[in-house]
């Protein structure tokens, strides 16, 4: 058995997910918890709510799991460190498939504690509200801004 381990921003999206997998016979099983996320932001120590989900597949699957967990969990939230390694720029987050949203074109205009992102491809940003708090229009263009901890810039 493996078990592969994600954040989501609220329970009901968690579920979701993990309802869909076990339909697509991707899983055997999804445990949903709430969690505490603390770290240091500007020199704070901050805690954050997320529900943490554990979704339990074969060798076999485990794969296709992260394939249509791609799809399906537009989560931005979630950083991943890769064999060990921390992303070292915003543009790496990307590139390297360290967020589970992965755009089609966009633009990143970094400022000091945040990231604007801007995407190219027309997207209908009331989707993406719900699970992206912040997502708006502006000049014809639909646009983000997320905060990335100072190791992450």
């Amino acid at each position: 058995m493996f078990i592969i381990y994600s954040t989501f921003l609220n329970k009901e999206k968690a579920v979701e997910v993990g309802k869909k997998l076990l339909e697509d016979k991707l899983i055997g099983c999804f445990n949903v918890f709430p969690i505490i996320s603390g770290y240091w932001w500007k020199g704070e120590m901050v805690e954050d709510e997320e529900v943490g989900v554990i979704f339990k597949t074969s060798e076999k699957s485990v794969e296709n799991v992260f394939k249509r967990l791609k799809e399906l969990h537009l989560a931005i939230t979630s950083f991943y460190e890769l064999e060990g390694r921390v992303p070292r720029s915003v543009n790496e987050l990307f590139e390297n498939g360290y967020l589970l949203f992965e755009l089609e074109g966009y633009e990143i205009e970094n400022e000091s504690d945040s990231v604007k992102i801007v995407l190219k491809k027309e997207v209908d940003p009331s989707y993406l509200e719900p699970i992206i708090p912040g997502i708006k229009k502006e000049n014809g263009n639909v646009s983000l801004k997320i905060k990335i901890r100072r190791e992450y810039m």
